[in-house]
């Protein structure tokens, strides 16, 4: 046999061979799935109806003469062209200036990383939680008392009395390495724990208003006119950052706006170009409006949230004058029948989207999801992909994987 024919069958056999080890190491990987089975919860008893999250918001404002457009400048933000000069005119939807979004894209970037790692020191203090809950308080250990001094010889030899017995001190009782508590001990960690997921929970929450808030500005970099008017003024932009100006100021021929404050756990529930409804208690009149303008910096702040100045032009503005008071009515997006919230801890994300592990024919399967807004940092709105129906899995166990047969469970069980 030629050296050419022996390479060739000598590849045909290694050929052969790592076939047949990836083959059985495909069975055996099947078996033990096959032996595994994964607890599935129905959406039911871990979902929420939208209307238990999302309400009217109600606030107070001033009514202003004069419509006028405020845009200010942040540092982080950089001019690639300003489109207008003071005192030209201008129609709502014209183009007043555009940013140089590369910085900003940077800077939504590590938002979003930010974002992420607010999300992962949650993740981590609830399955911390969970261990604890898991752990069996052992027995209060018994104080065991100093034995009494014993006599030397000396004075055994000198004492009258006779010696007194010794007492017999007990081991010690045996402690195993893995932490252990007691009763006492156990509830304060786990109220502990408990306090700390609240308050990572609230940081996650804001940490997604502000990415809310960064990508409402960074769409794609063009700030328009809210309505017909004049520009009134052009500042520089260094003066504009260090005053806290703004840039520029649009003004109105006529019309009348509202300005109020909104707070900062509220924000990511508004936007630009939003209705609203308003009250006069001073006339009586129901009002509407637009949301113009909403500021990036607070304004004041209290215990709980710091609030920001937002402008609604009134869009009829009979029986106003300036100074008058509003009652302001910020409605949100509720009144989808089908839609619900589940925890952001039954849902996993891949690549920017988010998917569930539904139970389908008894076998876990990924189903991507379509998902709205994230409430109060710990639960996410759904639109379509699973239905209260149908039974899902906590999707960041190891044994979590498609084809893993399942279990359905009450998710009472789970909790308690």
């Amino acid at each position: 046999m030629s050296k050419k024919k022996k390479i060739i069958i000598a590849c045909i056999v290694s050929v052969v061979i790592i076939g047949i080890i990836v083959a059985v190491l495909a069975v055996l990987k099947n078996k033990t799935k096959d032996k595994k089975v994964v607890d599935v919860y129905p959406v039911s008893e871990l979902a929420y109806p939208s209307d238990m999250f999302e309400y009217d918001n109600y606030y107070y404002g001033n009514v202003n003469a004069g419509l006028e457009q405020n845009i200010y400048l942040m540092s982080s933000q950089k001019i690639e062209e300003i489109k207008v000069t003071e005192g030209q005119e201008v129609k709502a939807g014209d183009v007043i200036l555009v940013y140089d979004t590369t910085a900003q894209e940077l800077a939504l970037d590590i938002e979003k990383a930010n974002v992420e790692i607010a999300r992962a020191a949650v993740v981590v203090a609830e399955r911390e939680l969970e261990e604890l809950k898991k752990i069996t308080p052992v027995e209060e250990i018994p104080v065991v008392p100093e034995p009494e001094e014993i006599a030397t010889p000396t004075d055994a030899a000198t004492s009258t009395d006779a010696p007194e017995e010794i007492p017999e001190v007990p081991e010690a009782p045996e402690i195993p390495e893995e932490d252990v508590y007691t009763k006492e001990e156990l509830d304060k960690a786990i109220k502990d724990k408990e306090a700390e997921i609240r308050t990572l929970s609230i940081a996650y929450q804001l940490a997604q208003i502000d990415l809310q808030i960064m990508e409402q500005q960074n769409s794609n970099g063009e700030v328009v006119a809210n309505f017909d008017g004049v520009v009134k003024t052009i500042i520089d932009e260094e003066e504009a950052i260090l005053n806290s100006k703004p840039l520029i100021v649009i003004s109105g021929d006529s019309g009348y706006t509202v300005t109020s404050n909104i707070g900062e756990l509220s924000l990511g529930t508004v936007a630009i170009g939003d209705m609203v409804e308003m009250y006069c208690y001073e006339n009586g009149m129901n009002y509407t409006g637009t949301i113009a303008e909403i500021s990036d910096t607070p304004v004041y702040s209290d215990n709980t949230e710091s609030y920001y100045n937002i402008k609604i032009n009134v869009e009829n503005t009979d029986g106003l004058t300036s100074g008058m008071g509003m009652d302001v009515t910020m409605s949100s997006d509720s009144g989808e029948d089908n839609t619900f919230y589940i925890p952001l801890a039954y849902v996993a994300e891949e690549n920017g989207n988010y998917y569930v592990l539904k139970e389908e024919n008894g076998v876990l399967k990924k189903v991507y999801i379509k998902t709205g807004k994230i409430m109060w940092g710990d639960s996410i709105k759904v639109y379509s992909g699973v239905t209260m129906n149908d039974y899902i899995a906590f999707p960041h166990s190891k044994d979590a994987v498609e084809g893993v047969k399942t279990k359905q469970a009450s998710a009472y069980d789970m909790y308690y």
